[in-house]
């Protein structure tokens, strides 16, 4: 069987901006000012496995690779959160715990991070830290 993923779920976790940063865009675009920079979309289809999972991060990564490796690259408190994942005893339980439940819990979700991980050229670490930000 597939399904058909909106992969806006995933960039948005990944490549998240403050909302509030888009204020001033939105009101010049509504001033007719300036246009706002449309929110990246791709669809995908995949087969429910893990497999399927694994081929739709890959996809996601290769298309959007470009943005995630910059936004990765740029953002000041994912890279201090990567830090204290690697630097710290802590951090590395902290960190080890979330990936050990998540891959009980959310495999074919894990696989889709495993692909993203690949297809933009991005360490899984890197790419898990950006998706577990909420909880480290």
């Amino acid at each position: 069987s597939s399904r058909r993923f909106s992969v806006a779920r995933s960039l948005l976790s990944l490549m998240a901006s403050p909302w509030w940063s888009l204020l001033p865009l939105a009101v010049l675009a509504r001033e007719g000012l300036a246009e706002p920079h449309p929110v990246p979309s791709l669809t995908v289809q995949c087969r429910d496995t893990e497999l399927g999972h694994w081929q739709c991060g890959e996809a996601i990564g290769k298309h959007f690779k470009d943005r995630i490796q910059e936004t990765f690259a740029t953002d000041a408190l994912l890279q201090t959160l990567m830090r204290k994942v690697q630097d710290t005893d802590q951090g590395k339980s902290v960190f080890e715990a979330f990936v050990s439940h998540a891959k009980q819990r959310y495999p074919l979700y894990v696989a889709e991070l495993n692909g993203t991980a690949v297809g933009s050229g991005v360490a899984l670490d890197f790419v898990l830290v950006a998706n577990l930000r909420q909880e480290l």
